[in-house]
């Protein structure tokens, strides 16, 4: 393949020549798992334009080829805004991991970084003697008022993780 680009090695930890891959598998009943999409690319490729621009080819090809069926879940990479305006145009249901330093908007309209709502909401929880391991709120994501999500905010490492789920009732 052309345009070999420098990818990080997540297992050594440094860039090395390589290049990106998407991958999107479906799980089946039975705990079977079937491959949908497997792409490798290289952003130095002029014809892929950006890292977000191919995964948003290969996703909706994806999502056309399956009828917009299912629940998409995604790690953090995929909580950009353009990754959002994506999920929200394919009108899927979805769940995505965020990364703490992600803002989100609460009811009343405040901004909070995701770290600071999931650390808010852990002591409201234990106030009220509750679990604080796992709490649930409502929240929107910035610069799009319809865009109603529900944080599922899960502890034990610093900041938590916010996982934005999207139910459309599309099954």
């Amino acid at each position: 393949m052309k345009y070999l680009a420098y990818v990080m090695d997540g297992s050594e930890h440094k860039l090395v020549p390589g290049y990106w891959c998407i991958e999107v598998y479906a799980c089946l009943p039975k705990k079977r798992i079937l491959p949908l999409a497997l792409d490798a690319f290289s952003v130095d490729d002029p014809s892929v334009g950006s890292m977000n621009l191919q995964i948003i080819r290969t996703v909706r090809a994806v999502n056309e080829d399956i009828g917009g069926q299912g629940v998409y879940v995604a790690d953090r990479g995929f909580d950009g805004l353009q990754m959002y305006e994506m999920w929200f145009s394919l009108s899927c249901n979805f769940v995505v991991r965020q990364r703490g330093d992600r803002m989100v908007v609460v009811p009343g309209g405040a901004r909070i970084a995701q770290r600071d709502l999931v650390e808010h909401l852990q002591h409201v929880q234990a106030a009220a003697g509750g679990n604080k391991d796992i709490v649930f709120t409502k929240v929107y994501l910035p610069g799009n008022p319809q865009s109603l999500v529900y944080g599922s905010l899960v502890a034990g490492r610093p900041g938590g993780t916010l996982d934005t789920v999207n139910d459309t009732g599309n099954p």
